[in-house]
């Protein structure tokens, strides 16, 4: 797989103001100083920024309420803490920007004589604050990204932070699409294949339903046979995808994602005792749309709840929210992933080393949604499904599962 330029490979990252940099909660114009009140309570940084639409707007540090304790009326006191942050904050003497150095830095502070100050991108949107002490420590413990994503792939592991690719390329994550796309021709062929030797079997024919027009008329048995077939089609997929390296791979991504949330080593031990399943991962928003679909179709065809209606929708959407996260779990760990070996794990954790490398090295900026998007993998794991599936409108044998994906 040919190397993106956005994923660096690096062994001793320069630290930037990457290094220092923390995210306290940013407050808006219009919240109440009694908002700020209890946010700076727990916040070491003292000063809170207040941020309007991503750009600084200014500060607010707990000397600007001192006024607020001479009032001696309840009351009042109550009221001037009602006010907007707005009419309080005062707009800071100096500001960081997120390309200098650590030294740079330093000298900023030393000539305005703060103990905290904003630190801007490039493109004047707020990104964090530095702390002056924080620059005094000689040895700071590295920092991660606050959210990590991946995927798995037929070549290795991807990571991103919405920002940054690591591990394999564009190409892999296209290769996964591709993949996957083959593995559900597959479970719908077989699934085909199943319920005609049951017909064979049993002397009368059985429909595909799930393969079908949906919008054939049948009864409530047949709405609920078809349910059924959805489901198998669905374990048939699962099952295919554990026998596939895919769920190894999977299984490495997931437990380096862990170990770097967790401050832990990225070493093969460590890694390979992380738990196989993430609470972030896809395969638990699939498990919820198999349930909301399943339940929603389900209860349409129970003839006291009238065939369908808002009601079987929020019923479904309950039934969904209790139920979700622990069917994915099930499926991550029973399904989508396996116990990785010394080269999956090896694939992982060399991701997650160039991650935190070029994480140390990039300048802090606000990520725009395109750039989240791309790096998500979404569309790469999309244009690479393309090609299979334009082979079921290519073969005649195949227009029972062109159905499946395009409801013609």
């Amino acid at each position: 797989m040919s190397e993106s330029p956005t994923r660096i490979q690096a062994d001793a990252p320069q630290k930037t103001l990457r290094a220092v940099l923390r995210n306290p909660p940013a407050l808006s114009p219009g919240d109440s100083l009694h908002r700020f009140v209890q946010l700076v309570r727990f916040d070491p940084v003292g000063a809170l920024p207040v941020v309007n639409d991503g750009r600084l707007a200014g500060t607010l540090s707990p000397s600007d309420l001192v006024s607020v304790l001479g009032i001696p009326d309840e009351a009042e006191r109550a009221a001037a803490l009602d006010r907007p942050v707005a009419e309080l904050m005062r707009s800071p003497l100096e500001t960081l920007r997120a390309h200098q150095s650590l030294a740079e830095a330093g000298a900023v502070f030393a000539r305005s004589g703060q103990a905290m100050l904003p630190v801007l991108d490039d493109h004047g949107y707020y990104v964090g604050t530095v702390v002056a002490h924080d620059l005094l420590v000689p040895e700071l413990p590295a920092p991660r990204p606050a959210r990590i994503g991946g995927m798995a792939t037929p070549f290795g592991v991807y990571l991103t932070d919405g920002s940054i690719q690591a591990g394999v390329g564009n190409l892999a994550l296209m290769a996964s699409g591709a993949m996957m796309a083959v593995l559900l021709l597959v479970a719908a062929q077989t699934l085909s294949g199943l319920l005609h030797l049951a017909g064979w079997l049993a002397h009368r024919p059985i429909p595909i339903l799930v393969l079908t027009d949906d919008d054939a008329p049948h009864g409530a048995w047949m709405g609920i046979a078809s349910v059924g077939e959805s489901l198998l089609l669905f374990v048939l997929f699962m099952a295919l995808m554990r026998l596939t390296r895919l769920a190894s791979y999977h299984a490495a991504e997931h437990q380096t994602v862990h170990a770097i949330e967790r401050f832990e080593p990225l070493l093969p031990g460590t890694v390979g005792r992380m738990p196989r399943a993430h609470p972030r991962c896809g395969t638990n928003l699939m498990a919820a749309v198999v349930v909301f679909m399943s339940v929603q179709k389900l209860l349409a065809n129970v003839p006291a709840l009238g065939g369908g209606g808002d009601s079987i929708m929020i019923m479904a959407a309950i039934a969904t929210l209790f139920v979700w996260r622990p069917i994915g779990t099930f499926l991550q760990e029973r399904f989508t992933t396996k116990p990785a070996g010394e080269r999956e794990l090896a694939s992982g954790i060399a991701a997650g080393k160039a991650l935190m490398a070029a994480y140390l090295e990039q300048a802090p900026a606000r990520t725009s949604v395109a750039r989240r998007i791309w790096c998500s993998g979404m569309i790469q794991v999309v244009l690479g499904s393309v090609p299979i599936w334009a082979l079921t409108w290519a073969f005649p044998n195949l227009d029972a599962v062109a159905h499946l994906f395009t409801g013609h």
